[in-house]
Order: C-alpha cells, then structure tokens, then sequence
C-alpha cells in the first residue's frame, strides 16, 4: 500500500510536467518539443489524444513533418497514433491518418479507434478511408452494424463493387 501511495504521486506529477511542457512549447510555436511532450503524456493517459489533436493542428506545414516522425516512432502507442490521425485529418490528409491507426495490433481498445476514425473520416469527406477503416474494424470484430457501416461508407465514396463485398462478407452477418 505504501508503494502504491509514493508511486501515485510520481507518475501524476511525470505526467503533470509532460502537460505543462506540451501546453507552453505549443503555445510559443515550439511544436517538436510540444509533440515530444505530448508523446511523453500520451503513454500515460492515452484518452489525451484530442487535446494532443487539438493544441498541435496550428503547427505550421514546415513543423508536421517532426510531429509525425515523434508520434510514429517508438514505443508504438494507441494516444500518439489516435492523435496523429486526428492530426491528418484535420490537416486535409485522412489517408495518412489511417496510415498512422492501420498499423496498430488488432484490440478491443483499437477496434473502437478504428471505429470512431471512421466516423471522423466520413465527417471530414473522406468515405472510402471511412470504408478502410470500419473494414479493419469489421475483420478484427465482426458485427453487423461494422458491416454495414463499412459498405454504406464505400457506397458514399462511390464504390458499390466494395459495398456489395463488405455486405457479402461471412462476419457482416455474425454478432
């Protein structure tokens, strides 16, 4: 119990630091030691993946590069990849987005990322990365409501050809 009660502190105030550092290097345009701190806080508490989002989509074109190379590199994490997704996205770029969620080992936790990239790719207009999306999703938990998800996407991103085949897949119709 002890231990518990000394480390607690410790990682709190870690990851404390890890925000303060992402907020004031984002505030003055420092944006690779503001994704380096984010990356930090983001092993920790990977639902920060949108404030991540959100404090770095003003980096300017010349600065994503940086961005992208931090969240992608190691260790492999579902808050830097979920932020770096949302990043593209709302950086006109859905496709490299899902570039950045693809890669990730199939899990409850992913599947429910891949899912709600879909959602946000379809959003910004982009429905055949909506379609990939909901489809990894589709293959790693199948369920009729991914399924027809997924080929209402590729329909919306005017591929009827997909849509039939999503529908026609044998776990479009288990759940």
């Amino acid at each position: 119990m002890v231990v518990f009660g000394v480390f607690a502190p410790a990682v709190a105030s870690a990851q404390d630091d890890a925000l303060d550092s992402a907020y004031r290097a984002a505030e003055v345009g420092a944006w690779e030691p503001a994704a380096r701190a984010w990356k930090r806080a983001l092993e920790q508490a990977p639902t920060l993946a949108g404030a991540a989002a959100y404090t770095l989509r003003g980096a300017s074109p010349d600065s994503r590069s940086a961005i992208r190379r931090i969240f992608l590199g190691p260790p492999l994490g579902l808050g830097s990849r979920r932020a770096l997704a949302q990043l593209e996205t709302d950086w006109g770029s859905a496709r490299e987005g899902w570039v950045a969620l693809a890669t990730l080992p199939a899990s409850d936790s992913t599947v429910a990322a891949w899912a709600q990239f879909a959602d946000e790719a379809e959003a910004s207009g982009a429905p055949l990365v909506a379609r990939d999306a909901f489809a990894a999703a589709l293959a790693a938990r199948p369920s009729p409501e991914l399924a027809a998800r997924a080929a209402a996407a590729a329909l919306a991103g005017g591929d009827a050809a997909g849509a039939l085949a999503l529908s026609d897949r044998p776990e479009a119709t288990r759940g």
